[in-house]
């Protein structure tokens, strides 16, 4: 396992196939590299997007400092964070799994929209 650019690169396991041929039957397996997007969550912790309780789970909470922006600014900003994810992870095998991620977002947007 390696990390490169913020993603967790490891080798695949390998998936044998096998191809017929007329009477010959040939097995063959490829070995491909598969990338992750890891530790986000720790990031937005870090940044200030979330909290954690004793009990290490994580929840959503405002951006203290944006509420003096107007609802557009803030919208704006939350709008390009979800993006810029997106955009940049665009080449991980789990962006599905990133859905979690920008819930949190969203919820610290409302919980920020809720403060003003």
């Amino acid at each position: 396992m390696v990390r490169f650019l913020g993603a967790k690169c490891q080798k695949a396991p390998r998936r044998p196939f096998y191809t017929i041929k007329g009477s010959n039957i040939t097995r063959r397996a490829h070995t491909r590299t598969m990338m992750f997007a890891s530790d986000l969550l720790f990031k937005l912790k870090a940044r200030g997007f979330l909290k954690k309780t004793h009990m290490t789970i994580m929840y959503p909470t405002a951006m203290r400092r944006l509420v003096g922006l107007s609802h557009s600014d803030i919208l704006a900003f939350y709008n390009h964070k979800i993006r810029g994810l997106l955009n940049y992870y665009s080449f991980a095998g789990n962006r599905g799994n990133l859905q979690k991620v920008i819930w949190f977002l969203v919820n610290s947007c409302a919980l920020t929209l809720a403060l003003k």
